[in-house]
């Protein structure tokens, strides 16, 4: 779908690059997601947590890159907007991701699912974003997810 939406918009085409990986913080080079049985491509709630929707009953393996891997191969200094929506992986990927390359965005999107009690949570995930330098409002999206903005200071 991505790759239409660019062929059809030349006026963008030089600004969209299209990486077919899972973005991880821990380095690795495939990862295992959960999906929908389904021959849908628009899959939107792929994870790597078994349970995370009812409906994933698929295990598909999928090459990874790092956070750090993409700022490194492109040189990136700052970014205006990290947006991340990954169904639990933003913890492997905000954790595990050097403090400085987290930094170099201006404005973080993220959507946060309560996984457990430790750090893989809501309270703990924005504590971590605030020790890092960010103001942080919150919006809760259901019972167990929280989209997130994080403002550098």
């Amino acid at each position: 779908v991505l790759k239409n939406i660019i062929s059809n918009n030349p006026s963008i085409q030089e600004s969209i690059l299209q990486y077919r990986y899972a973005v991880t913080g821990s380095p690795k080079e495939e990862l295992e997601l959960y999906v929908e049985n389904s021959t849908d491509s628009s899959q939107v709630v792929a994870s790597v947590f078994e349970g995370f929707n009812e409906h994933n009953k698929t295990k598909v393996t999928v090459p990874c890159i790092t956070l750090t891997e993409i700022f490194q191969q492109h040189g990136f200094k700052h970014i205006d907007l990290l947006k991340i929506d990954c169904e639990g992986s933003e913890y492997d990927i905000i954790y595990n991701t050097d403090p400085a390359v987290i930094q170099a965005a201006k404005l973080i999107a993220l959507e946060v699912h309560d996984i457990d009690s430790g750090k893989n949570n809501f309270e703990s995930m924005n504590a971590y974003l605030r020790s890092l330098g960010y103001s942080t409002i919150s919006q809760p999206i259901n019972d167990f997810c929280f989209a997130v903005e994080a403002t550098k200071n």
